[in-house]
């Protein structure tokens, strides 16, 4: 009876390390995955690495605002990883977002009767390098100070992206509320992506989202020495 019971616990002990062997292997798999697919991503992303914020195309219109967004890596990372970071953040997700939203709003607004100020490529890129920190940290601060941070990160795009625009006049009025109009709508879906996208990474392979967030930290840092030197 005794050498049976010791059998029996050596064929559980053996049985329980197998396991564990296995749901260590199934990790490793998939960080690997998310590695690679990281690597991938930026790999495609070096041709517009030193090219953060290039402008509008020729056309001012509703296609102009909603490729914008596409067009410049930091805008890009900034909007979808600030609703990533919102749905780690706040108990009501939509609220970084549409934060973020009503500062780009604002910003576009004031942008089209104000000059762009010079420094405010460095506030895009600071933008960045703290969009990467919060992820790759998962730092929440009280809600107050956290919507009013995506505001301003929304108000400074916002400015930005204005800036690029030609004055206003009654002659383009219809075609830059369009354009604004598309880059709402683009922004909201990069959000919308970014959500989703937290809610599924965070429960599978939340090395992923800590990778994704040390990749943002240092081409925000890249872009800020780059505009440094410039």
């Amino acid at each position: 009876m005794f050498n049976y019971s010791v059998r029996y616990s050596n064929s559980l002990a053996s049985e329980l390390h197998y396991q564990q062997q296995a749901i260590i292997n199934r990790r490793i798999i998939q960080m690997s995955k998310s590695l690679s697919t990281l690597i991938v991503f930026l790999a495609l992303l070096v041709p517009t690495l030193s090219n953060a914020h290039p402008g509008h195309a020729a056309s001012i219109d509703l296609i102009s605002g909603i490729t914008h967004p596409y067009s410049g890596l930091d805008h890009f990372l900034v909007i979808l990883l600030v609703g990533f970071w919102s749905a780690l953040a706040f108990k009501k997700s939509w609220l970084g977002p549409v934060s973020f939203m009503l500062g780009m709003t604002v910003g576009a607004m004031t942008g089209l009767f104000t000059a762009t100020p010079v420094a405010l490529e460095f506030v895009i890129a600071g933008s960045v390098i703290v969009t990467g920190i919060l992820i790759t940290t998962n730092r929440s601060f009280s809600e107050r100070l956290s919507l009013v941070m995506l505001a301003s990160f929304g108000v400074a795009h916002g400015l930005a992206h204005t800036g690029y625009l030609p004055a206003l006049s009654s002659y383009n009025a219809s075609d830059i509320a369009m354009d604004i109009a598309g880059l709402l709508a683009s922004t909201a879906l990069l959000h919308f992506a970014g959500l989703y996208g937290a809610q599924r990474i965070m429960h599978s392979t939340p090395l992923f989202a800590k990778l994704a967030g040390c990749a943002t930290f240092m081409y925000g840092s890249f872009l800020l020495s780059q505009l440094a030197l410039n």
